[in-house]
């Protein structure tokens, strides 16, 4: 009887309502996308679901206008903040962290960003080069150790690598870092835009990465290029919008090499006119073969870019949100 009474309580409470928990938001505010994330807590967990994302060219203007960042564009900026606000208004979800990228930090005015967060009840803090790198790193790993984690950003270059074991979440100073302050369309402009071939454009931006880039760690177990998707849809020839990671080995990036090396000059100069984010391709392809053998690695992990509404608030957790 008293077995039986038993397997009725546990039986009426398992059919009690679970309660849902509030969803929790993060904000990422790059140098041409600032995004929304979403996700629920569980056991200590924060699942991540993409919501909404919008072009805001930030980085642009710091590259051109002497690191300041136009009343124009920040206006651009504030509309896309105020639409996020209401949206957060609707599922009933209140404070909001949220990290502006490092290259959007070093503008002059950055502070400019933070008072209009501040306005609709954002908190955004301006992260460095350095705390970028490490989110980046744990972002694609998961604090697993002997990774190299590469990134190429529109408007920056980060490198990030553990050689040892970390902890749960990985502390200030862990992680090594090499970061170059320009991305993929700086090296269009400066080292691929103006060479008459694949091979030259090869030798030209991969000197500067030898020179910016004076160490990366050998005997990894993985090699990790993020934010680089649709340069490896382009290096692989898929035509599927893949999602979250994909293998891309190094006889397939050289297999495109060899392709564009067999083009004329007028077909390359057509190439680099006429294709849709071609300095983000052309940049990818050249940054991905240097790294693949600088490191003779035989193959990359291609991952999504954004940060995750689950390290954003594991940042802001264990840091009380304080930078490098």
């Amino acid at each position: 009887m008293l077995q039986q009474q038993t397997h009725k309580i546990n039986d009426q409470i398992r059919n009690l309502p679970v309660a849902p928990s509030p969803p929790v938001c993060a904000i990422e505010i790059g140098s041409r996308y600032t995004t929304l994330t979403s996700g629920m807590r569980m056991d200590n967990r924060i699942s991540t679901s993409h919501e909404y994302s919008a072009g805001v060219e930030l980085g642009g203007d710091i590259m051109h206008n002497e690191k300041v960042i136009s009343n124009a564009t920040l206006a651009k900026l504030e509309h896309v903040l105020s639409q996020m606000r209401k949206y957060c208004a609707e599922k009933g979800i209140g404070d909001i962290p949220g990290v502006a990228s490092a290259t959007v930090s070093r503008a002059t005015n950055s502070a400019d960003i933070q008072v209009l967060a501040g306005k609709y009840n954002f908190e955004i803090e301006l992260i460095s080069r350095q705390r970028e790198c490490e989110l980046d790193y744990h972002t694609a790993t998961h604090g697993l150790p002997k990774r190299l984690v590469c990134t190429l950003r529109s408007h920056s270059c980060n490198t990030a690598w553990l050689p040892d074991s970390g902890t749960a979440w990985l502390t200030e100073g862990e992680i090594e870092t090499n970061y170059v302050e320009a991305g993929y369309e700086e090296a269009f402009e400066r080292f691929i835009h103006n060479t008459s071939s694949i091979k030259e454009a090869c030798e030209t931006y991969g000197l500067h990465l030898k020179n910016h880039l004076y160490f990366l760690p050998i005997a990894m177990d993985q090699l990790i290029v993020t934010a680089a998707l649709p340069c490896a849809r382009y290096i692989s020839g898929l035509k599927n919008k893949t999602t979250g990671g994909t293998i891309l080995p190094r006889t397939t990036v050289t297999r495109k090499l060899r392709e564009l090396q067999c083009i004329s000059k007028p077909e390359f100069d057509y190439l680099k006119k006429h294709t849709d984010n071609i300095s983000e391709l052309l940049s990818g392809l050249i940054f991905m073969n240097y790294l693949l053998h600088r490191t003779d690695m035989a193959q990359l992990l291609v991952t999504d870019s954004s940060l995750s509404t689950a390290q954003i608030h594991q940042y802001f957790d264990n840091s009380d949100g304080a930078s490098a």
